[in-house]
């Protein structure tokens, strides 16, 4: 029972250190204890889009979850703007798997509207994440999946 969840962490930010993809590591556990088989992929350790690529088509994700954690570097002496690429980013992954896409992190929780339409994604989540992902996979599993373009609300204190 369950579904197959792929979780990519997008973050390419080292300074001043790499940081560990904390939110995926919650969403996983979140799902393995709901019974869902899970698959991270830290875009920061493996930057080729080849593995990317060939991890989604060997594991043939049911739904992939996409955290945005930075819009960008906060850096005036090397300003660097990451929403450039994610319609890309996604359109890579679409070429190799046609799983419902979910996009959440802190980024997006700041922006929702604006990484919706650049990413193309087909749902969203703001704030808190675990409950809400584990929520949309069982509906997917169940096969009663929310409107594509659905925002999900996963604390209190956030707009949706």
């Amino acid at each position: 029972m369950g579904i197959r969840c792929f979780l990519i962490s997008t973050n390419t930010v080292t300074t001043p250190y790499a940081v560990h993809p904390l939110g995926i590591a919650h969403l996983s556990g979140a799902l393995r204890q709901h019974g869902h088989e899970v698959e991270q992929f830290d875009v920061l350790a493996k930057p080729e889009q080849a593995v990317l690529a060939q991890r989604l088509i060997d594991f043939q994700p049911d739904l992939i979850g996409i955290s945005i954690r930075n819009i960008d570097t906060v850096d005036s002496n090397d300003p660097q703007y990451f929403l450039d690429g994610l319609s890309e980013t996604l359109g890579a992954i679409r070429t190799h798997s046609s799983a419902p896409i979910v996009v959440g992190g802190s980024a997006f929780s700041l922006f929702p509207d604006k990484i919706m339409a650049l990413s193309g994604a087909d749902y969203g989540i703001t704030g808190e994440g675990e409950q809400s992902m584990c929520d949309l996979a069982e509906a997917l599993e169940r096969g009663t999946p929310p409107a594509i373009g659905t925002f999900i609300n996963g604390s209190p204190s956030r707009a949706g």
